[in-house]
């Protein structure tokens, strides 16, 4: 190629969209790093970074020509910098951290909550934490369906200072409550429209132990169960899932027999939900149950039918 084409055709057009490659690898590169950081150690590194391109400018600006041989330490210097920046900015502030997980209570309202209550009449939320009542109004039979969850600090609502509640809603329906952070001690919720009958206690304790909530069955915590067979029975006929989220099941079978668990819709058992393959023990196995729908469900071991129980789901 003549060199009179490269510098009046070829440079004008390589030397732009060049740049422009540059400065979009930098952009986006530079952007990775921000991201991984903490709000103020993203600050801090940017204007360090800002700081370095404006001098590096400044310098630049007083050169009488500007050649590649110029350009490519410069840009270089700039990189240099940045990654130096964020590299420094990680060590002494640290990357951004999660949000904590809130725990989630779950209270629900059945049919004819009117008079039967709530499905829990007893909650245990963590001290000085935030946390979620997931309120699951399943009252269909109206007029007296519609219901909601007030937290006070006091059984005499005359004087009770209310620290939240959910809007009143016909049933079916669902409404999440945020608490903020509570101290140790006795707290209460009821129902603004059925208050003398729709009523329980909120624990409040130390230790930030499990909300009461969790999923649950003979041990466990988070979103996590475990059941035992022995002696050609469960240790439990309860499981309490929580609905829409897969939940770990660590099965340990303690007999020489095989056992395993399904879940079905009903006690007809025709309709399988979950199971697994029945083994013999002493052995223990780990699986998954895919989240359900909220209600009612059975379980029982396919092997031996007087294994059984009833799976709730709120």
């Amino acid at each position: 190629m003549k060199r009179q084409t490269r510098d009046r055709l070829v440079l004008p057009l390589l030397i732009p969209v060049g740049a422009l490659l540059i400065i979009l690898v930098a952009v986006l590169g530079f952007s990775r790093i921000l991201l991984s950081l903490s709000p103020h150690a993203a600050n801090a590194t940017a204007l360090v970074v800002v700081a370095s391109i404006m001098g590096v400018a400044a310098r630049v600006a007083t050169l009488k020509r500007l050649t590649a041989a110029s350009l490519v330490p410069t840009v270089a210097v700039v990189a240099g910098v940045a990654m130096l920046a964020g590299g420094i900015a990680v060590a002494t502030i640290g990357p951004e951290k999660p949000p904590p997980e809130v725990p989630v209570l779950n209270l629900a309202a059945p049919v004819d909550a009117a008079t039967a209550g709530y499905s829990e009449t007893e909650l245990t939320a963590p001290a000085d934490t935030t946390f979620k009542i997931l309120f699951d109004n399943r009252d269909t039979k109206a007029p007296n369906n519609t219901h909601n969850v007030t937290v006070t600090d006091s059984q005499d609502l005359a004087s009770a200072t209310v620290i939240g509640k959910t809007p009143l809603s016909p049933g079916p329906s669902k409404h999440p409550l945020t608490v903020a952070p509570l101290k140790v001690g006795t707290f209460y919720f009821h129902c603004e429209a059925h208050p003398t009958t729709m009523t329980g206690t909120l624990n409040v304790v130390a230790g930030g132990g499990a909300p009461s909530g969790a999923p649950s069955a003979g041990g466990g915590g988070g979103n996590a169960i475990s059941v035992t067979a022995a002696n050609t029975q469960f240790d439990t006929n309860q499981i309490n899932l929580p609905a829409n989220a897969d939940v770990k099941l660590t099965f340990e079978n303690k007999d020489t027999l095989s056992h395993n668990l399904s879940i079905y819709t009903d006690s007809s058992a025709t309709k399988k939900l979950f199971g697994f393959d029945y083994f013999a023990g002493p052995a223990t196995k780990e699986f998954t149950i895919p989240g359900l729908p909220a209600g009612s469900y059975y379980f029982k071991c396919d092997v031996h039918a007087q294994m059984n129980g009833t799976v709730s789901v709120a």
